[in-house]
């Protein structure tokens, strides 16, 4: 059983509130918790990617590219002439693969899906593909949207479908 007790308000009326006794055994139970029996193994995501951190989808990509053995570089900066306004000047991908250079954006569902975004993200990649991308040599950049990395078996097959691998 627990405790009754009476306080007094700022009026002067007595009111009666119960405290629930406490459990002598703080530890769960732990035969008694729901089990998740799974046929895949748990994912293990670490939010970082080369010691930078990275989104989810971020991380799923680069653990697809390291699976081919592909060379990546995660964050890297690219020199551009002019800027969208409020828009870092990177990339979030740098695949190396037969002696080329493969610029690679990833894009989420939330940051990448209103037409406000979109269109700035137009305008940027746009200005990636004619400044930087056709002056040094490199592919023109590659968009890989959040639904073809929910998971690792995804996130391989379009790694596999980028670089037919």
């Amino acid at each position: 059983m627990g405790r009754n007790y009476n306080t007094t308000n700022k009026r002067g009326r007595v009111r009666n509130y119960y405290a629930p006794r406490r459990s002598s055994n703080r530890d769960p139970d732990l035969r008694r918790m729901p089990v998740r029996i799974s046929a895949e193994p748990q994912e293990l995501l670490t939010g970082y990617v080369n010691g930078l951190a990275a989104s989810d989808i971020e991380e799923r990509f680069a653990k697809a590219l390291d699976y081919f053995g592909k060379n990546y570089s995660f964050q890297v900066d690219v020199p551009t002439f002019g800027a969208v306004p409020g828009e870092w000047r990177s990339v979030d991908f740098m695949v190396q693969d037969a002696g080329q250079y493969f610029p690679v954006e990833i894009y989420g569902e939330i940051s990448h899906t209103g037409s406000d975004q979109k269109a700035r993200d137009s305008q940027r990649e746009a200005l990636l593909n004619r400044e930087f991308m056709r002056l040094q040599g490199v592919k023109p950049l590659s968009v890989v949207w959040y639904y073809d990395l929910v998971d690792e078996q995804t996130s391989r097959n379009t790694v596999s479908r980028l670089w037919l691998v």
